[in-house]
């Protein structure tokens, strides 16, 4: 198994309502694609779906409402999107200490009901927002070492809640 489906450079990408599973490295991944990865089911693959926007200039950029589960070490990976992470279900990635459910880099993470994972939500970068987020039964619920406003987030049963790590220059957000 190899990759499953890749886009890059693409305008108005739309990945919507597909059973992405048993790849071997990983299920849904845009290199500097501008669109939407909405109401997929993502599972067994090593990494979920992943999303690197760096350098690009592109005005639409959301993964919603996914089902996103066991799959080994990630489940969704933003990095440098400027993108919504918003309505997703990702839960059972905890088969290492680095399976993380939803790890963003400027990013907003928004209504996301995220468990049974090594770390819940972890945030990376600046300009990160993580609200209204449902986060339980991980071991970390969620991770937080750059600029981010955790607001309204439902945290609990977790081995550890809320982890705020010192980034660049300390932490500066709102929790």
């Amino acid at each position: 198994g190899g990759r499953g489906s890749i886009i890059g450079s693409v305008l108005g990408a739309m990945i919507v309502g597909n059973v992405v599973r048993d790849n071997g490295y990983t299920g849904i991944q845009l290199d500097g694609a501008d669109g939407v990865v909405r109401d997929n089911r993502v599972s067994s693959n090593d990494r979920g779906i992943v999303a690197n926007w760096s350098g690009y200039e592109i005005s639409l950029r959301e993964i919603r409402e996914n089902s996103v589960f066991d799959n080994r070490s990630l489940g969704i990976q933003v990095v440098d999107a400027d993108v919504t992470v918003a309505e997703n279900v990702v839960y059972g990635h905890a088969s290492g200490s680095y399976s993380i459910g939803i790890q963003a880099s400027d990013a907003a993470v928004l209504g996301n009901i995220v468990f049974a994972n090594s770390t819940g939500i972890q945030i990376n970068g600046f300009s990160n927002r993580a609200e209204a987020n449902r986060v339980y039964a991980n071991r970390t619920g969620i991770a937080v070492n750059a600029a981010t406003d955790l607001t309204g987030n439902i945290v609990y049963s977790n081995s550890l809640g809320i982890d705020v790590q010192p980034g660049f220059g300390g932490y500066q957000g709102r929790i």
